[in-house]
């Protein structure tokens, strides 16, 4: 018994480097296999971070660019002064020339002239009865007849869907008056033919002198003044 239990030691004793080694073997392969784990999260976690640093990058320079685009867009309505449907200034252009030819009759530049505002009173009408198409096909005729009668150194625009004004510069009230006259004897006169039918166009006309001491923002009906925060109208 006694003997057997020796044997016994002495053979696990002999199988203990053995079995020691194995231990460690065992141990180093998965101390090998958890680094190589480790190593391939470390390099995962690098490349994941790698790219959203780069995606953070090209957001940043997307949002850059957006916002340069916006103030490109917006220097772009800045700058735009004609209307779109007509052709003449809109509410931004008038506003600009009208301040510029108050400030030359305040220096004595010129005596000063006559304001005329057109507005079309059936405008909502025509667009309700026919279509919106109709509608402007008026608004083109009423500003051909409004050109017309504009020289190269008056201003004439739309300056609301159905609204108009024009600036007759530099010109003495009688012959103003004459030639506002005659504008309104042709606006009276205007009609479009749609449908087999007559539309016709009804216009009411204002009239307004200015001179060395008048001011721009005073002379101007309170919508047509153009304000920095306010966007254009009829552009």
């Amino acid at each position: 018994m006694t003997s057997d239990f020796i044997q016994q030691s002495q053979t696990r004793l002999r199988h203990a480097p053995l079995l020691v080694r194995r231990i460690e073997k065992s141990g180093d392969k998965a101390s090998s296999k958890s680094r190589l784990e480790n190593e391939g999260l470390k390099r995962s976690i690098s490349a994941t971070i790698a790219l959203l640093k780069r995606a953070q990058s090209l957001i940043e320079r997307a949002e850059h660019k957006i916002v340069a685009q916006d103030e490109r867009i917006r220097t772009l309505e800045d700058l735009n002064v004609i209307d779109e449907l007509t052709g003449l200034h809109n509410r931004r252009g008038f506003t600009m020339a009208f301040k510029r030819e108050v400030a030359r009759t305040q220096r004595g530049l010129d005596d000063g002239g006559l304001l005329i505002v057109v507005e079309m009173d059936n405008l909502q009408r025509v667009v309700e009865d026919y279509s919106a198409e109709v509608g402007d096909s008026c608004i083109k005729l009423v500003a051909r007849i409004i050109a017309s009668e504009t020289r190269a150194m008056d201003i004439s625009a739309r300056v609301n869907p159905g609204e108009f004004i024009l600036l007759f510069s530099a010109t003495p009230a009688d012959k103003a008056l004459e030639r506002a006259q005659k504008l309104a004897a042709r606006l009276n006169n205007l009609s479009l033919i749609r449908r087999c039918r007559e539309i016709q166009i009804n216009t009411s006309i204002g009239l307004k002198d200015y001179g060395p001491e008048s001011r721009a923002d005073l002379l101007l009906p309170p919508e047509v003044v153009i304000r920095k925060e306010e966007p254009a109208a009829a552009e």
